[in-house]
């Protein structure tokens, strides 16, 4: 399936569920085209009218418009210098000051850390968790790995190196080395060729910088592109929607009502998404290293090999992740909740949608109905909310230049810091991506419209305040009801 494609199935699906008023999604999408973004900031509208969100949308509207008019990045390779510069004075007194403050301290913390330390910490706390995969082929012991190397075969454009490398960690989730699949071969101090080698770089040893900078760029490219867009935006989010509009007049009343806050303006959401961000020329093509073939071979990959994979957490993972731990508590909180609402629904009134749900997003049917209707709207809730904003904020890991950066230059590839231009794109998306302009999963969602669920979803609120949380990776009371950009 082609990336063309791919965007007009979305936009047909959408297209399909705009027209429900009911719901919110009166945005009508235009025919697929490349789409010139400085004209389309022009007719940006929003039903928020509070001066506080048409603040938060017009720094939005400010940041995409600037990250539109920033080249490819093939100028400038000057690297970022704390001494001569400084985004915290850009965000000083506005209203991303406290948005920027609260990952930076975090992105600090991280920086003062080796980078074994780093890593584990990412592994252990950040976005790292959701990929650990337990692989007995290395020894007899078995190890964990964060396995990245496909990422090799998609070609990049010619200042940067290509993406892949290999996380492998022990039973303790102690770093053991990174293996990569190429070494730069110098020449006078510069690359002059890539070897495509897969070679075992240990902590410490030369290339050990090297490898930490892959690593980080491939991971953090891999979860933006494949965990974030592509999972929460266009195949949990927008299924839901569209798959929805198609039964809302056959299917109970009361199940309708309990999934519109989490379909709210998703389709108009997943259209600025497709127009600025991951079209031809698009933002996240322009701050990751990916040619434009590139990336769509990127893309085409996971469509055709299905590689979404839903969070489970039934699924045995290592004790140590904390932040799966997390997701597993907010998951549980979600599947007790529905249990309540559907506990005087027959699960029949939905099987047909539900069924649907599950062929058009991977999902495993399980024979039990009532089951069945259970995990799967359990696992999009799940992945709309919580998930959304565990894989979809950056910035933690890229805040600080020398932490994480979206691709590796080849004439920086042993340095930590960034280059400039690359960590203003990145910050400024980050920034832009993680403003909160919807409604919150605290809010009182259901008031005024249904009084069981107010009821309901007050005590899963009071529920979800009281839990034990490990980590601050996710902030919990940014958990926006539906997918934002």
């Amino acid at each position: 399936m082609s990336l063309d494609l791919f965007h007009r199935i979305i936009i047909r699906q959408t297209n399909n569920a705009v027209q429900n008023e009911e719901h919110n999604l009166e945005f009508n999408l235009p025919r697929y085209r490349p789409t010139n973004v400085n004209r389309w900031f022009g007719v940006y509208n929003t039903d928020h009218h509070t001066e506080h969100i048409n603040q938060l949308n017009f720094f939005k509207k400010a940041g995409f418009w600037f990250l539109s008019r920033l080249p490819y990045g093939e100028g400038s390779t000057r690297l970022w210098d704390d001494e001569r510069h400084n985004l915290a004075n850009y965000f000083d007194g506005h209203i991303l000051d406290d948005e920027y403050e609260f990952y930076k301290n975090i992105s600090d913390e991280i920086c003062d850390m080796s980078l074994k330390e780093r890593l584990e910490y990412i592994v252990r706390n950040g976005i790292a968790g959701c990929l650990v995969k337990e692989d007995k082929s290395i020894s007899d012991e078995g190890e964990f790995v964060v396995d990245l190397n496909y990422m090799a075969d998609f070609p990049v454009r010619s200042k940067y190196i290509r993406y892949g490398a290999k996380l492998v960690m022990d039973q303790t989730l102690n770093v053991k080395y990174i293996e990569v699949p190429h070494i730069p071969v110098l020449r006078r101090g510069r690359v002059r060729r890539m070897r495509t080698v897969k070679t075992v770089v240990k902590p410490e040893q030369k290339n050990w910088t090297y490898a930490y900078n892959l690593f980080m760029s491939s991971l953090i490219t891999h979860v933006t592109i494949v965990e974030h867009v592509l999972l929460t935006h266009f195949v949990a989010a927008a299924n839901l929607s569209s798959t929805m509009s198609k039964y809302k007049d056959s299917m109970n009343s009361h199940i309708v009502t309990l999934l519109r806050p989490f379909i709210y303006k998703t389709n108009e959401i997943n259209s600025k998404a497709l127009h600025i961000l991951v079209n031809r020329g698009g933002i996240v093509n322009r701050i990751f290293a990916f040619t434009s073939s590139g990336f769509r071979q990127f893309c085409q990959y996971h469509i055709r090999n299905a590689t979404f994979k839903f969070y489970n957490p039934r699924e045995k993972v290592h004790n140590e992740i904390k932040i799966l731990k997390d997701a597993n508590r907010y998951w549980n909180l979600i599947y007790n909740f529905l249990s309540k609402v559907f506990k005087d629904i027959e699960p029949e009134d939905a099987s047909d949608f539900v069924n649907e749900l599950c062929d058009k997003t991977g999902m495993t049917k399980l024979s039990n109905v009532k089951l069945n209707t259970l995990q799967c709207l359990t696992n999009l809730i799940f992945t709309i909310t919580f998930w959304h904003e565990y894989v979809g904020n950056m910035g933690i890991y890229i805040f600080n230049h020398k932490v994480g950066k979206s691709k590796v230059y080849k004439r920086h590839f042993d340095k930590l810091d960034d280059v400039v231009q690359s960590h203003i794109q990145n910050c400024n998306l980050t920034l832009n991506t993680s403003i909160s302009t919807l409604p919150k999963l605290y809010d009182p969602i259901y008031e005024n419209v249904d009084d069981e669920l107010t009821t309901l979803w007050n005590d899963l609120v009071q529920r979800a305040k009281r839990l034990n949380l490990h980590c601050d990776t996710v902030k919990v009371e940014k958990l926006e009801c539906s997918v934002s950009l």
